[in-house]
């Protein structure tokens, strides 16, 4: 990551996090594809915006590719991986891709803000999208919801419904 300054971006000031960072669950392995997705944003309501990481192909369990989120906190300071955080699915499968796209936005008054994350592999590739709800605790998967192509009346069979997010 490269940090912003008063003087603009700098070559002095950046940090390089991975899975085998301090604080970082998780352990890098071939193939998990760490960043695929990113974004960022204020998802804790404390004033300074929070990186968030998809991992597409990460190992849950004896899941393989199953995938994940992890949630960098921001501070004064920097991000680092002392006060991460992981999302995973309620049920992670195999080949799930869990956060194949993801971005940062605010669904409801009642968050600071809220995290779209997909799996399009969902469901032998008809894909969904899951909402994870914000506080100053960060996001939560309790009071997290989901919908599908079929929740906008769109065809849902192998729709690989998540493919993409864009904010």
């Amino acid at each position: 990551m490269q940090y912003d300054s008063s003087r603009g971006i700098t070559t002095g000031n950046r940090a390089v996090i991975h899975q085998d960072s301090a604080g970082v669950p998780g352990a890098t392995e071939a193939g998990d594809a760490f960043g695929k997705a990113l974004a960022s944003g204020d998802l804790d309501a404390d004033g300074y915006d929070d990186a968030i990481v998809g991992i597409p192909r990460e190992d849950i369990g004896t899941a393989a590719d199953a995938g994940g989120i992890l949630v960098l906190r921001g501070s004064a300071q920097c991000l680092d991986g002392a006060a991460s955080q992981w999302l995973e699915s309620s049920a992670p499968t195999a080949g799930e891709t869990f956060v194949a796209g993801l971005a940062a936005a605010r669904f409801t008054a009642d968050t600071p803000g809220d995290l779209p994350a997909s799996a399009p592999g969902e469901n032998t590739d008809d894909g969904v999208v899951w909402v994870f709800p914000s506080g100053s605790g960060g996001d939560t998967a309790a009071g997290s919801w989901t919908y599908d192509g079929g929740s906008l009346g769109a065809p849902v069979t192998d729709a690989l419904y998540g493919a993409a997010i864009d904010d």
